[in-house]
């Protein structure tokens, strides 16, 4: 199960609606995902902080009117086409609101593990596997290693030399990683097809003192982290778009 999946049963799986296969796979991707733990305990604090609120009874006038409103006689049919109008436009509502909130939470997710992933390299000074600056070295040594083929570019005459590449685990899958340098700041670019992985909001965030910049081009999906500035990403990303 990834960061995404167990994010998107989280709500389910702490009201016990889930069943016990898939609640049991839940629990063990939490126990052993930090992010994801950190996750389930926000829901629990808030689901905490909602059952302690204050309740208050419907007023007597309430229940009144709305037992008068059971005895009215049948509504004419214009008039319960024009709330069934109602209804269809409010699930509709529902629904995109449901669905933008949905992306934000597979988008915070993505960001999470580019971002640990990015730390991680840097810490174990396992910043490339196959270091070269040319793209005709780099782009080979992932034949085999994944089942598409990513972009590679030189953009040393951008002021983007490439570093080299490696490969990451990102929500569950393995995909591509190309490093490049811009002055003394590596950058690291996540790079997998773009309908391998649930939607996410392009555009530029911040975590960790990290800037990270997300877009899409030609079928792939682009993930760069670094702490360059935010400017320096949005460069890279228009050299890597043409």
């Amino acid at each position: 199960m990834t960061c995404v999946d167990a994010r998107r049963l989280i709500d389910a799986y702490l009201d016990d609606e889930l069943p016990a296969a898939e609640a049991s796979s839940v629990r063990t991707h939490v126990q052993g995902c930090r992010t994801c733990e950190r996750a389930a305990e926000a829901r629990l604090v808030l689901r905490s902080a909602v059952q302690q609120g204050p309740y208050y009874a419907a007023p007597d006038r309430l229940r009144t009117a709305v037992l008068a409103s059971a005895r009215r006689p049948p509504v004419r049919l214009s008039r319960l086409l024009a709330a069934a109008a109602a209804v269809i436009a409010v699930l509709t509502v529902g629904a995109t609101v449901a669905r933008i909130v949905q992306v934000r939470r597979d988008t915070d997710a993505i960001v999470e593990s580019v971002v640990e992933d990015h730390i991680r390299a840097l810490r174990s000074q396992a910043v490339v596997e196959v270091r070269s600056s040319d793209q005709h070295t780099v782009k080979p040594w992932f034949l085999g290693k994944l089942d598409y083929a990513p972009p590679v570019q030189d953009l040393a005459a951008m002021g983007f030399p490439l570093d080299g590449g490696r490969l990451a685990k990102i929500d569950g899958r393995t995909v591509a990683v190309l490093v490049y340098q811009r002055r003394l700041h590596p950058i690291t670019v996540f790079v997998w097809p773009e309908g391998d992985a649930p939607s996410a909001a392009a555009g530029a965030r911040n975590l960790r003192g990290f800037n990270v910049r997300h877009w899409t081009s030609g079928g792939m999906a682009f993930w760069a982290v670094t702490d360059a500035n935010p400017s320096d990403l949005e460069e890279l990303a228009k050299a890597l778009s043409r």
